[in-house]
């Protein structure tokens, strides 16, 4: 769904990840099958959670939330965007793509005896700074060449917000990603 659905942050994802297993081989994702370097699971047995904003996640990548238990999902655990003011229900087995740094979110409680978790992949924001810096922190540099090296390395928030497909550029945004994965799989990029 990641990729499908955001095929430019998917790509810019998967290649920072890539840069940062080759510098360092032991790094590897959660489980295989997956772009996102972090994972949470939420194991309740309630799982709720109060709106709020993941600001140390990166807000040009979303997060999936994979809802689970056993709950009626018409009465509660309903996904709250309030900035939108939207409520969405999110029964057992969805899943959802959001910026979560980016959105405020949250859910709504359960009923009382019904069980609910939640499975979430994520992308810390100071991870893609650490591959931009060129493996370094970024304390390690002013402010300055902090700016300089994200708009370099595509990190600035006008290029995260550039990278979000809209209904009109979604497919040409797949088409792009595709010819880039294939000139890599010819040795091109």
């Amino acid at each position: 769904a990641f990729a499908r659905w955001f095929p430019l942050p998917y790509y810019h994802l998967r290649r920072a990840m890539q840069k940062l297993s080759e510098h360092d081989t032991d790094i590897k994702p959660p489980f295989e099958g997956s772009v996102y370097p972090a994972a949470c699971a939420n194991l309740g047995p309630r799982t709720c959670c109060r709106w709020h904003h993941d600001i140390n996640n990166y807000p040009g990548i979303p997060c999936w939330i994979l809802a689970l238990g056993d709950f009626n999902y018409k009465l509660g655990g309903h996904l709250v965007l309030p900035q939108l003011k939207i409520y969405i229900e999110f029964p057992p087995g969805a899943s959802f793509l959001l910026s979560s740094a980016g959105l405020k979110h949250g859910n709504t409680p359960i009923q009382a005896g019904e069980k609910r978790y939640s499975f979430t992949q994520y992308c810390p924001g100071r991870l893609l700074s650490y591959v931009a810096y060129g493996f370094k922190l970024g304390r390690d540099f002013s402010e300055a060449e902090k700016a300089a090296m994200d708009e370099a390395a595509g990190e600035s928030w006008r290029q995260q917000l550039a990278r979000f497909s809209t209904p009109a550029s979604l497919p040409r945004d797949r088409r792009w990603v595709r010819r880039q994965e294939k000139k890599e799989a010819r040795g091109l990029v």
